[in-house]
């Protein structure tokens, strides 16, 4: 499974409860893979002759006090 998840806010992070996404997979996690896309500003985006302004990242998100925190302005991919 993919969990893709939006925080639309420009300047806070959001913490994602991860007991449900737990439920999803059927198994209990401390860390997930994710793919990242995010930019420098809300007002982001790629075009001809910038086409590098948001570019996935790959990272892993850790689990902590049962949440994982999703950064401001951006849509991450979680693999379950």
């Amino acid at each position: 499974y993919v969990l893709a998840v939006a925080n639309k806010s420009p300047d806070k992070a959001i913490a994602l409860d991860i007991e449900a996404v737990n439920k999803i997979s059927g198994k209990t996690a401390t860390e997930f893979p994710a793919t990242i896309l995010s930019g420098s500003s809300p007002d982001d985006f790629n075009d001809i002759g910038a086409e590098n302004r948001v570019v996935p990242e790959e990272k892993t998100l850790k689990i902590e006090d049962g949440k994982v925190a999703i950064p401001a302005h951006s849509i991450v991919f979680i693999t379950l």
